[in-house]
């Protein structure tokens, strides 16, 4: 859900990040560019 959120808001999806201690599960990076809204 929270991918789906960043997307609404303007926010793609940049980089799919590896898992990482105490993390279990790979995370994902949403970024907007500046001049976006």
């Amino acid at each position: 859900a929270s991918c789906r959120v960043a997307e609404k808001a303007g926010y793609v999806l940049r980089a799919v990040l590896p898992p990482r201690s105490p993390q279990p599960l790979e995370g994902h990076l949403h970024a907007r560019d500046r001049d976006a809204g």
